[in-house]
Formats: structure tokens, C-alpha cells, sequence
């Protein structure tokens, strides 16, 4: 389950390359760690990219479907990609464009480093 969430700039374009930059992060993460079977939930910002990643999704779950909550508001374009039945175990990932000023930690880099 990754709830990350970019620092929020104000830039649509910008804040939604870094929410998918943060997903693929978070897949790479799973493939690593899950067994054949397991599922992943990421927050994803929509913006017009998130088709291919859902794409991608798709080659390594069985199922994959995108969750508003209820308790999200409906001007938000905050949404969860739900994958089932993954298919993926210890597969390299595709790596995704990087969209921080610096390494992942660093000041400005768009979000939290990632602890595994």
C-alpha cells in the first residue's frame, strides 16, 4: 500500500508527473517484495499519464481497477489504482522519468524517500 503523496506545487502538470514518478516507485518496491497473488493500492493524482501506468499495472496483476473514497472530495483528483492477483514477483520494472531537482531525500525532490 503506498499512500505517498508528492509536495504539492500548484502546477498541475508537474504535480501529477511527480505523483506517477512516486507510483512507479512503489511498483518497482512491489515487485521486489511481493509473491505471486499479492496486491497493490497506490494514491495517484490523475492527469492525462496515468494511462500508461495502468497499462503497466495490467501486464503484472490479474486485476486492476482505479477507488475514489467517498470520504475524497469530488473536485479532487486524487484516486487509488487498486492491482489484484499479481503476476509480477521479482520482475525488473521500467524505470519512470525523474521529475525532482535532486536525489530522492533531497530537499525540493518533489517527496519522502522511500524506506523499505
Amino acid at each position: 500500500l503506498s499512500d505517498m503523496s508528492p509536495r504539492i506545487s500548484g502546477v498541475h502538470g508537474a504535480d501529477h508527473a511527480r505523483s506517477l514518478a512516486l507510483c512507479a516507485s512503489a511498483l518497482a518496491a512491489a515487485r521486489a517484495l511481493l509473491r505471486p497473488g499479492g496486491s497493490f493500492v497506490c494514491k495517484l493524482f490523475m492527469g492525462g499519464g496515468e494511462r500508461e501506468f495502468r497499462a503497466e499495472l495490467r501486464r503484472n496483476f490479474k486485476a486492476v481497477r482505479v477507488a475514489k473514497p467517498a470520504s475524497s472530495r469530488p473536485e479532487s483528483r486524487e484516486v487509488f489504482l487498486v492491482a489484484t492477483g499479481a503476476t509480477c514477483a521479482k520482475r525488473p520494472v521500467a524505470s519512470a522519468p525523474s521529475t525532482h531537482a535532486g536525489p530522492p531525500g533531497s530537499p525540493g525532490d518533489g517527496g519522502f524517500p522511500a524506506v523499505i
